[in-house]
């Protein structure tokens, strides 16, 4: 009986906090190993669909884009759900009132709006891989499904979140460690769109196995019966004592370290969820230690994450 295989990109199957952008040969083998038994592949990513067609080889039968906003199998689209016109008048509003950065995301174009320089250099690396900034940020696409959101500090994001708080039918996923986030409505998400391409298919869950590695693979993981995670390493730079760590996630725990008199404090802090290869938590503290040269002086908590390059069966 044939199986059903969902791959997530970024982290997974492709090491993009390294820069790189091609499958390596040894996946493309796998990938064909699958389909000449008679499996199906499908790729399951955040990414849009020129980002597929520059940067993969056509050798999957389902593409699950921009976290189930839009889903082909086949070379026949199952789902297309942009923003509509009304709810992204209504969200961009907001964001412009704020002047804050984001990013409107389409399958073939993105458009940048109130973006500084400062963020330039990364965009078109982020995004479309190869394509300049102007095609993007001049867009006249007007099918959009995904934002992203950039911040300059901790308070933006704060700010922003408390406005957008009040419409209970959007989420805001900030990244840990990182000035960024996404914005999705409640209802979209990859594990969403995955009963259709089964359903399509006509394959039983029970015969489908999911490979990711990030916050937004976490509703496939508890749909998906067999599924696996990249291994995570979570370490303190400075300023910190990692006391716990989940290596499916990235999830950890720690205690402040004064660098100077290596005094640890006895409150424990939660650092959230870490995406990827090279983030890094970053927090403020002060020394409590009287006798020591840093006592009350601001010092920084930084705790960053790596993969170890295997992967593990995640629990359910």
């Amino acid at each position: 009986m044939r199986k059903i295989f969902f791959f997530d990109l970024d982290g997974s199957m492709l090491d993009t906090a390294k820069g790189e952008y091609a499958l390596p040969p040894k996946i493309i083998n796998c990938i064909k190993l699958l389909r000449s038994n008679g499996n199906i592949t499908s790729v399951c990513t955040a990414r849009p669909k020129q980002f597929v067609k520059n940067n993969l080889p056509n050798i999957f039968d389902c593409y699950i884009l921009l976290n189930g906003s839009y889903v082909e199998a086949d070379n026949k689209i199952l789902i297309d759900t942009p923003f509509s016109s009304e709810d992204l008048a209504n969200i961009t509003h907001r964001f412009n009132s704020l002047n804050i950065s984001y990013i409107l995301i389409g399958n073939y174009s993105c458009r940048a709006c109130n973006i500084s320089n400062s963020y330039k250099d990364i965009l078109n690396q982020i995004y479309m891989s190869g394509q300049s900034y102007t095609h993007f940020s001049t867009s006249n696409e007007d099918k959009f499904y995904a934002i992203d959101l950039f911040f300059e500090n901790d308070a933006e994001y704060e700010r922003v979140n408390s406005y957008m708080r009040s419409d209970k039918r959007v989420t805001i996923n900030h990244f840990q460690g990182d000035f960024t986030a996404d914005l999705s409505f409640i209802g979209k998400n990859k594990s969403l769109a995955i009963p259709y391409v089964l359903k399509y298919y006509g394959i039983d869950i029970a015969d489908s196995f999911a490979f990711g590695d990030s916050l937004n693979d976490m509703d496939v993981f508890r749909l998906i019966p067999n599924t696996c995670a990249v291994a995570y390493s979570v370490y303190a730079e400075q300023g910190a004592v990692v006391t716990w760590y989940d290596s499916q996630t990235g999830q950890f725990r720690y205690k402040d370290k004064c660098e100077t008199c290596g005094q640890v404090a006895s409150g424990e802090h939660s650092g959230g969820l870490f995406v990827g290869e090279g983030l890094s938590y970053n927090a403020g503290f002060t020394c409590t230690n009287s006798d020591c040269s840093m006592w009350g002086k601001p010092q920084r908590a930084i705790i960053s994450c790596s993969t170890s390059g295997e992967w593990i069966e995640v629990d359910d």
